[in-house]
C-alpha cells in the first residue's frame, strides 16, 4: 500500500474509510520490529469507548509498500502528534522519537523533505505552511497535502483486532474483514 493511499484514508471525511484503514493496521505487539527501520507518525489518533487510546504509525522502509502499524498510547510511547515526526525504537516497540520532521516525500524515489523548523513550533502550529506533502517523482509536482494531526472524533468500540463505530455492529460483523486494503495485517 502507498502512504498517498494510507494517508487518503486516515484523513477522509468518509467514517467507514477511516474506520477500515484502522482495521488495516497491525498491532505493534505483531509487528516484525527489525534494525535499520524508517517509521513516521501518521498524525492519526483515535480512541475507544474504553478511554483507551491509539496512535497510528507508518513502517516507510519500503516505501512502495507502507505498512500501518497501531500502538496505544501510554506513557513510554507518547509522542506529539505531528503526521510526518521520525520515530524509533529505542528499547521496546516504537517508543521514541527524534526532532527530525519530514514535511514532504516523494513516493517514486523516496525523496524525503524535512521541515526546518522547532518541534515546539510545530505543536503550537507556527509553521508557514502546516501540511505534509507527497510530490510525483520526475519533477517534484505536489500532487497532494495533508494536516499536520487529526484526532479522530468519534469514539470505536473493539472486538478482537477489530474496530466498530458502534456496540451493535460488534455483534453483527463476526465475520468482518476490510475490504478496500486487504486483510489486517498483511
Amino acid at each position: 500500500m502507498t502512504l498517498q493511499t494510507i494517508l487518503e484514508a486516515l484523513y477522509s471525511p468518509d467514517d467507514d474509510r477511516v474506520i477500515e484503514m484502522i482495521n488495516h493496521s497491525t498491532p505493534v505487539t505483531e509487528f516484525n520490529l527489525r534494525e535499520k527501520m524508517f517509521f513516521i507518525h501518521s498524525g492519526f489518533r483515535f480512541k475507544l469507548n474504553t478511554g483507551k487510546e491509539f496512535d497510528l504509525l507508518i513502517d516507510l522502509t519500503d516505501l512502495s509498500h507502507a505498512s500501518v502499524i497501531r500502538q496505544p498510547c501510554s506513557g513510554h510511547a507518547s509522542f506529539p502528534l505531528i503526521l510526518g515526526l521520525v520515530l524509533f525504537r529505542k528499547i521496546k516497540f516504537i517508543d521514541a522519537f527524534s526532532k527530525l520532521l519530514i514535511g514532504g516525500i516523494s513516493e517514486c524515489n523516496t525523496k524525503i523533505y524535512p521541515i526546518d523548523a522547532e518541534l515546539e513550533d510545530i505543536t503550537k502550529n507556527k509553521l508557514e505552511h502546516p501540511e505534509f506533502c507527497i510530490f510525483r517523482d520526475a519533477d517534484n509536482t505536489l500532487i497532494k497535502t495533508f494536516p499536520l494531526s487529526r484526532k479522530y472524533p468519534n469514539k470505536l468500540f473493539q472486538k478482537g483486532d477489530m474496530f466498530f463505530r458502534n456496540r451493535k455492529d460488534t455483534k453483527q460483523n463476526n465475520n468482518f474483514t476490510p475490504s478496500g486494503f486487504g486483510s489486517p495485517g498483511l
